[in-house]
């Protein structure tokens, strides 16, 4: 199934990934084009509740983390061990869960 060593690296993946996406300045232009572009409306339009949600999805540690596991625990489910079967519905909460870990101990975004 998973070990601790495996568990470590899929969790510090997950995290570095989610850190790279919100926080590095390589994408810095980007995420503020997608930003702006979910973010404005017309002036007598209010936000688009699906496009607040997004936006929410885009900009929480704690939200994208979990979506970014599922792709992570995916890849590694597939490619690396030739499928795990239904262990992997409780192997993506532990590593979203375990990528939490390093965004409350290294990350102090809240």
């Amino acid at each position: 199934m998973l070990d601790l060593t495996t568990f470590v690296v899929l969790s510090f993946a997950t995290y570095r990934i989610g850190r790279f996406l919100l926080l590095d300045s390589l994408i810095d232009e980007w995420r503020d084009r997608l930003y702006l572009k979910l973010t404005v409306t017309a002036p007598d339009q209010p936000l688009p509740t699906w496009r607040s949600k997004l936006v929410d999805l885009l900009t929480c540690s704690y939200c994208i983390t979990v979506w970014i596991a599922l792709f992570v625990t995916l890849f590694w489910s597939l490619v690396v061990v030739d499928w795990i079967g239904w262990a992997f519905l409780l192997v993506w909460p532990a590593v979203a869960a375990g990528s939490l870990v390093p965004w409350a101990y290294i990350d102090d975004e809240g």
